[in-house]
């Protein structure tokens, strides 16, 4: 890796392979990293009502093209018909 140009005042990756090499390599300069698979975590707590539509927005907005759009949903199996239904509607709409 190429010594870093003292202009870069903040370094953005996404990606596992080469950030920890990315990382030491940056120095004191400000760092963003991203593994590129963004999950969300559903419990029975919060309202199913409230949680889907964030997390359609997420999955679709800018039609997915942005490294930290919603990837994997991980949803409590208590809610699991009731979120699966309310997503795919909202997502039709």
């Amino acid at each position: 890796m190429a010594d870093l140009d003292p202009r870069v005042s903040k370094i953005s990756f996404t990606g596992a392979p080469r950030r920890e090499q990315i990382i030491r390599k940056a120095g004191l300069k400000k760092v963003t990293m991203s593994w590129g698979t963004t999950p969300a975590r559903s419990s029975s707590r919060t309202p199913t009502f409230r949680r889907v539509p964030r997390c359609v927005m997420s999955s679709f907005a800018n039609s997915g093209q942005v490294c930290i759009s919603l990837q994997r949903l991980y949803v409590h199996k208590a809610i699991a018909k009731e979120f699966t239904k309310r997503f795919v509607a909202e997502t039709a709409s």
